[in-house]
């Protein structure tokens, strides 16, 4: 049972990568701008859509950016900062290399959650 569930798994991620027009490497170029160091990086499916899943670390953030892996756009970020107290919007709007904000809140951990960034 456990070899069926890995050969699907393989078979499903092969059909993502066939899928995907933009490589590991331009998906990688597209959030270069942003600065910081990639962690972690996925090829997902999603709402009918296929992105590259990008985790950064950046000046004390941990951002999370979805590339399109069609057309190599970013289409949605997101930026966190774990703190002791709150911390200034302003100030992480203006920390934010990203264009608009969406919305923000707070976990149950006090840390801060940055706005949603809209591209």
């Amino acid at each position: 049972m456990k070899s069926n569930h890995k050969m699907m798994k393989v078979k499903r991620t092969l059909g993502l990568v066939d899928e995907a027009t933009v490589s590991i490497d331009q998906a990688i170029d597209a959030v270069s701008h942003i600065g910081g160091s990639i962690f972690d990086m996925r090829l997902k499916e999603a709402h009918e859509r296929i992105t590259w899943r990008i985790k950064m670390v950046r000046d004390g953030e941990r951002v999370k950016v979805h590339v399109d892996a069609k057309s190599g756009l970013i289409i949605e970020a997101k930026a966190e900062v774990a703190m002791a107290s709150r911390i200034s919007y302003d100030r992480l709007t203006k920390a934010a290399t990203l264009r608009q904000c969406d919305q923000h809140r707070m976990d149950s951990h006090n840390s801060v959650i940055a706005p949603t960034f809209l591209v």
